[in-house]
């Protein structure tokens, strides 16, 4: 379920697809989103300049994207990353973001801060909104019910079929073992994952395709060989509270099509 989405801009010519697939996406959903532009000025600690400009850029956040949006707020900020984020968390209750990918999505900037801060739906240059098919990796933890649940409600604004996955890391044992022990370890990781999964979703029978290998390179490589318009992730792994997971930014990395991390 989505409340109140953002989108983050940097008013770049580059995003013209960026802002036509948000919304697309937040059409369908029946959202406005609230626009957000970030701009810190390192050299104003006073805020001189910022209350000079910001009348200025406000205009020019909404030329920018008013052919795009029905409907929208839009958020100026001139602070440093963390408290604008903290500023739309507390002030609009802000549930999902909307970014664009770019190589330093990561680094030390707004967007870092927004995935380490709340759900995020990431674009990646060239994709169509078109969601048709939607990648779910699991892990079968807590967070893992979560993502079924955002997929049941993504089921009722689109005509999408799924594919769940789990990933066997057998990558580091397979050059050491046997033919014969090999397929065994593979069979006593897949029983572990069976019940794994019966322990955090009960009953439910559910589909799952498991992959062999690295679970990095496996994942990616499955992901990006086959059509998917989404991938629905979990961003920390099993016992991590504060931070996105190496699995989790491998795949920001190298997944081709846009990614849902919650």
């Amino acid at each position: 379920m989505i409340n109140k989405p953002a989108v983050y801009i940097n008013m770049d010519e580059k995003e013209k697809g960026f802002l036509e697939y948000a919304s697309y996406i937040l059409k369908k959903l029946n959202l406005k989103p609230l626009i957000v532009f970030s701009r810190d000025f390192l050299s104003d600690p006073l805020g001189y300049i910022a209350q000079r400009q910001e009348k200025r850029i406000y205009d020019e956040v909404n030329e920018f994207v008013k052919e795009y949006f029905d409907g929208f707020e839009i958020y100026v900020s001139f602070e440093p990353a963390d408290k604008t984020v903290d500023r739309i968390l507390s002030g609009y209750d802000v549930d999902i973001a909307f970014v664009r990918y770019k190589r330093q999505l990561l680094g030390r900037s707004l967007s870092e801060k927004v995935i380490d801060n709340v759900r995020v739906w990431v674009y990646k240059d060239g994709c169509s909104p078109q969601i048709n098919a939607v990648c779910v990796p699991l892990d079968f933890s807590d967070r893992s019910i979560k993502q079924l649940e955002f997929l049941k409600y993504l089921k009722t604004h689109f005509p999408i079929e799924f594919r769940l996955l789990h990933a066997l890391n057998t990558e580091r044992l397979k050059d050491k073992l046997t033919f014969d022990e090999y397929l065994r370890l593979v069979k006593d990781k897949k029983d572990e994952a069976i019940h794994l999964f019966k322990e955090t979703f009960g009953e439910l029978e559910l589909d799952i395709l498991f992959l062999e290998g690295d679970p990095y390179r496996s994942l990616s490589e499955h992901i990006n060989s086959e059509r998917y318009g989404l991938t629905l992730m979990s961003k920390r792994g099993k016992g991590m509270a504060k931070i996105v997971g190496s699995v989790s930014r491998y795949l920001l990395r190298s997944v081709k099509c846009p990614l849902i991390v919650l």
